[in-house]
């Protein structure tokens, strides 16, 4: 949010024009970002993943592979949730006369809508583990866990939530912040925050007929 600020708020060419301390801190920004980044992958390779490769092991962070497979599922599932109620329906409001545009993620740069598409990209390739050298590995993909407990109702209905989301969101015209203005791109954002509310229920069903239960999550509130 600050690099997008800088960048693209109104007076941002004025602002960098007039002093070079908006670059240094532009600068010292995406380092740190970089700095992180690199820190996570690193802790996943070396200290995470292990713990999913044996999750019994002694003092380990997981109770069991139920244990570790909940904390994996969540990060599948709960971001759409996420993007439905803070990315969709909070900037939406009740109706299109109570939508706020800049509720809207990344409403200076105009990546809303570009952020969603990312978003439910990654979620698709989690589960069907298409993408990031995890081709060998599709056997361990949530759709191959439930074809192959028989679970093809659950499948074929994930599947077609994807589908459904993929659709609606490319029917939302850009930039979101001016179609969410527009009745028409408020039915249209609308019905994209309705089919991945049906892609949440349905992959939660799927991993609950696997025995895992996600439980709540640090948005369920009390």
């Amino acid at each position: 949010p600050a690099i997008e600020r800088l960048l693209f708020s109104s007076d941002a060419k004025q602002d960098f024009a007039s002093s070079p301390r908006y670059c240094n801190v532009l600068t010292a920004i995406t380092e740190s970002l970089s700095e992180i980044g690199n820190a996570l992958l690193t802790e996943w390779r070396e200290s995470m993943l292990p713990q999913f490769e044996d999750p019994r092991q002694l003092d380990g962070y997981f109770e069991d592979e139920i244990d570790a497979a909940t904390a994996l599922l969540k990060t599948l599932v709960e971001p759409l949730e996420y993007n439905r109620d803070l990315k969709l329906l909070r900037p939406m409001g009740s109706s299109l006369e109570r939508a706020k545009y800049k509720r809207l993620e990344f409403w200076r740069s105009q990546l809303a809508l570009s952020s969603l598409s990312s978003n439910l990209n990654s979620a698709e390739r989690f589960y069907f583990l298409r993408a990031h050298n995890l081709e060998s590995k599709s056997s361990y993909s949530l759709n191959k866990l439930l074809r192959s407990a028989q679970l093809l109702s659950e499948a074929t209905a994930i599947e077609s939530a994807f589908l459904e989301a993929r659709r609606t969101l490319e029917a939302i015209p850009s930039p979101m912040e001016q179609s969410i203005q527009t009745q028409e791109g408020y039915t249209l954002i609308k019905a994209h925050a309705e089919a991945l509310d049906i892609l949440h229920k349905a992959l939660e069903s799927g991993v609950s007929e696997l025995g895992i239960h996600l439980g709540f999550n640090s948005r369920d509130g009390d």
